[in-house]
């Protein structure tokens, strides 16, 4: 009776099974790397492990910006001082702006000084790692560090629009209130808000470039539907909800409580922190789960 259990005869071919099971079994060849898809790698440490490096590439970027200039970081204080000028023609020369005793000029300033400094920092942020594509194909480097040096590049405009907001408001014979000592929190909650989104919206470009194409659109209507040159106070209550769900109408207001000691709008201080809450904890999430494939989509 023949048995169909006997082995395989010898020099007769085994099964795919058995192949694997003495491939694993023999030994490594220490000269050949096995390279495999990792998993999730970023870790929360690498933001502040990796802060040399964007550091870096910040000073690059601005470097760049203002090579072969003639007036060089002074060109950051021509947008602003165009919108301050318009919008002194137009919501206080024509619609007469409401802004609860306050100068117009020193009232708008403040809210140019956080719109301009939102609006280079994630219309550059959120293509950082596409321009940056042969660090993040090539290099071994911490990809978080791409999106703070984002950030660390805007604070130059940011601080620049504030030096031209402390001009105008002394000249407009103002003094600055006591809780001016506090203005450092809310310049903190806005590069916070704006290191979260940049976080979110630059791992999504990397996917869809569809993202770094829309991000400068609405940007560019964003300017209107934040109270940048008004106030929410004197509005419709459900206009002052619509602006309110906007992040950045509490914080525009509180840079001007610290700065000219203007009311604040209880509701749009705690949905813009609520709003900075959940996109930090968002897109730090996105961020984590896209980046291992980044060197291969960019």
């Amino acid at each position: 009776m023949t048995n169909l259990s006997a082995e395989t005869p010898s020099g007769a071919p085994g099964s795919a099974a058995q192949r694997e099971a003495e491939r694993l079994a023999a030994p490594a060849d220490p000269s050949i790397r096995r390279l495999q898809p990792g998993g999730r790698r970023v870790a929360i440490s690498d933001i502040w492990t990796s802060f040399p490096i964007a550091s870096r590439i910040a000073t690059r970027d601005v470097r760049i910006r203002f090579k072969q200039s003639a007036i060089g970081p002074l060109w950051l204080l021509v947008q602003p001082i165009g919108i301050l000028f318009g919008f002194v023609l137009v919501f206080n020369g024509v619609t007469h702006v409401d802004t609860d005793g306050i100068p117009y000029a020193p009232f708008a300033v403040v809210g140019i000084a956080v719109w301009s400094c939102a609006n280079l920092a994630l219309a550059a942020g959120v293509r950082t790692h596409v321009v940056n594509w042969r660090f993040v194909r090539l290099v071994a480097c911490p990809r978080i560090a791409f999106v703070t040096a984002a950030i660390l590049s805007s604070i130059p405009n940011l601080l620049i629009t504030l030096a031209l907001a402390v001009v105008v408001i002394v000249a407009s014979g103002l003094f600055f209130p006591l809780q001016v000592l506090l203005l450092p929190l809310p310049i903190a909650w806005l590069l916070l808000l704006l290191w979260s989104m940049t976080n979110l919206l630059s791992a999504l470009n990397v996917r869809r470039h569809d993202v770094g194409e829309l991000v400068p659109v609405i940007l560019q209507g964003g300017i209107f539907v934040t109270p940048v040159g008004y106030a929410i106070g004197n509005v419709s209550p459900n206009l002052k909800l619509l602006l309110s769900l906007n992040p950045f109408t509490g914080i525009i207001e509180a840079f001007r409580w610290c700065m000219l000691g203007a009311p604040v709008t209880e509701l749009a201080l705690g949905l813009a922190l609520a709003t900075t809450v959940l996109l930090t904890i968002v897109g730090w999430w996105v961020f984590v789960r896209l980046e291992p494939s980044f060197a291969d989509v960019v």
